[in-house]
């Protein structure tokens, strides 16, 4: 399977943003209500590439192509090689990360702690309505501080979502809210993703952090391509 856009691109191991651009509340309305997220794993293998664009959410603007290579899926972990080019300069930085079997982030060499951060993926047989609770431990911006953090997911419903080459999928509309489990630090992540089962991975991710309040990164992340190999 693929979307066609030739652009290649990637993202950082320790960060992300969105994909896909979704349709009007018109469209929402007549989306199939029973779609849901896969039983036992999502469907990838050595080779499958997913490329975005990461946005500025408030200007528009590109900040960077982002490609996503899975590497190997072993029986309860896919690993992936990451790569995130500059659109301006050309630089590129490449990286790697582990997730679960649906997409979930979880600690490795490069990011260690504990627990699966859910914000990445889904939740199996995650459908509509359905909320949980979550936590998880990782280094406070990469440093050598461990943090414990916690969260709360919920599927708020089924979007249409026109991808690039004007193709539509079905996609789970899940939000997330993310924050240190001490307040003091007063910092919060809330993110929104369309996860779209027959791209097997999410076709669009927004993401806002607040520091105090205040907003200090607000991107998205749009799906240009999809190449099934395996």
């Amino acid at each position: 399977m693929q979307v066609s856009n030739p652009s290649v691109a990637l993202i950082l191991a320790a960060t992300c943003m969105v994909c896909g651009v979704a349709r009007a509340d018109d469209n929402e309305a007549s989306a199939p209500p029973m779609l849901q997220t896969p039983v036992a794993t999502v469907d990838v293998g050595r080779g499958d590439e997913w490329v975005y664009i990461a946005q500025d959410s408030l200007t528009g603007s590109t900040l960077s192509d982002i490609d996503i290579v899975v590497v190997e899926k072993q029986a309860d972990t896919i690993d992936v090689r990451i790569r995130v080019t500059d659109p301006n300069s050309g630089a590129v930085r490449t990286g790697a990360a582990t997730f679960d079997m649906f997409w979930r982030r979880e600690p490795d060499a490069i990011g260690p702690g504990q627990g699966t951060q859910d914000s990445w993926g889904a939740k199996p047989q995650l459908k509509v309505g359905e909320e949980w609770s979550y936590n998880f431990q990782r280094q406070l911006n990469g440093g050598p501080i461990m943090m414990d953090w916690i969260g709360h997911g919920e599927a708020l419903g089924v979007e249409r979502v026109d991808l690039p080459n004007g193709r539509t999928v079905e996609a789970l509309k899940i939000e997330f809210f993310e924050r240190p489990a001490v307040a003091r630090y007063r910092f919060e992540s809330h993110v929104v993703e369309w996860y779209a089962p027959e791209i097997n991975r999410y076709v669009r991710r927004e993401i806002e952090t607040r520091l105090a309040g205040e907003v200090t990164e607000s991107t998205t992340e749009v799906l240009q391509d999809y190449i099934q190999r395996h």
